[in-house]
């Protein structure tokens, strides 16, 4: 609960300065002050989120027929909502979506009250059960579980009817870091195994814990309770790029693209479409610059 907290509370912060838009960010909330920020941390907040939808809009632009997104440990994301609005009238393609989230009983069930009690929010979602603390809708399904635990979810999607030969996105972000490495593989195994159809993945985490910055991290997580067990196994770009081919390597080698990058390089190369870089660099101040380097 408290990663889903912190993730929302620099969401609604960055989005407040106008680092990107979405007006139902602030709806899983009900607090009325938004968390001051370093400048940093809106920056690196705005990379997260712009790079994740990004390549959301580039897998929907790709299929052009039915898909599913899954984003394990969800939280109290919004991108749904977003992505909703975002389609506007376009209700063909919103219909050609089955978007799936999964979390923790305590999230699930208070994203629910936030969604039922909230018109803005339920008049996107439409008609919805709410049956063992599974909210399920034509379109978009919160699963309550554990994500290591696949077999459970593997029956919650069957009992759903979920399409598992679709082309498929899984989203996961600061999810895999908190398990150990033989967890975090499990939970990949089942995912590859579950998919059947064309399959993509994008995964945000900490890597480089022995670097000046990692460090820092490493201690100020710890201190809080967040233990990041998935480190060890996984605590740079070349160990990140092994673990996803030893997963995926079943697959047809010829269609098997793997990349990982730190943010920092994301930001300087992949980030300034539609001028949206050079956008939120007027926002506010920047002085932080040898330790966004470290990130």
């Amino acid at each position: 609960m408290q990663t889903s907290n912190d993730a929302l509370i620099t969401k609604i912060y960055a989005e407040k300065l106008g680092y990107f838009k979405d007006e139902f960010v602030s709806l899983f909330t009900n607090k009325r002050q938004a968390k001051k920020m370093y400048p940093i941390i809106n920056r690196g907040t705005w990379a997260r989120v712009y790079t994740v939808r990004q390549i959301l809009l580039r897998f929907l632009a790709a299929n052009s027929g039915k898909v599913n997104v899954l984003s394990l440990g969800a939280g109290f994301d919004s991108t749904y909502f977003w992505l909703r609005k975002k389609l506007g009238e376009d209700k063909t393609t919103a219909d050609h979506i089955n978007w799936l989230e999964v979390d923790f009983h305590d999230v699930v069930k208070q994203k629910h009250d936030f969604i039922k009690d909230k018109e803005k929010l339920s008049s996107l979602v439409g008609a919805f059960t709410f049956v063992d603390n599974d909210l399920v809708a034509d379109g978009y399904k919160v699963f309550t579980c554990d994500v290591r635990d696949g077999h459970i979810l593997k029956q919650k999607f069957d009992a759903c009817k979920v399409d598992r030969t679709l082309p498929t996105l899984l989203v996961t972000e600061c999810l895999m870091i908190y398990m150990t490495g033989s967890e975090s593989t499990g939970v990949y195994n089942w995912i590859r195994d579950y998919f059947t159809g064309d399959f993509v993945s994008v995964n945000y985490e900490m890597i480089n814990p022995d670097d000046a910055f990692g460090k820092m991290m490493v201690t100020n997580l710890e201190e809080r309770g967040c233990q990041l067990l998935g480190i060890v196994d996984c605590p740079n770009v070349e160990a990140q790029i092994k673990r996803m081919q030893a997963i995926l390597s079943t697959g047809e080698a010829s269609r098997l693209k793997i990349e990982c990058l730190p943010l920092n390089t994301i930001y300087n190369t992949k980030l300034n479409g539609e001028g949206e870089k050079t956008r939120i660099e007027r926002i506010e101040l920047f002085d932080e610059f040898e330790e966004w380097e470290l990130l």
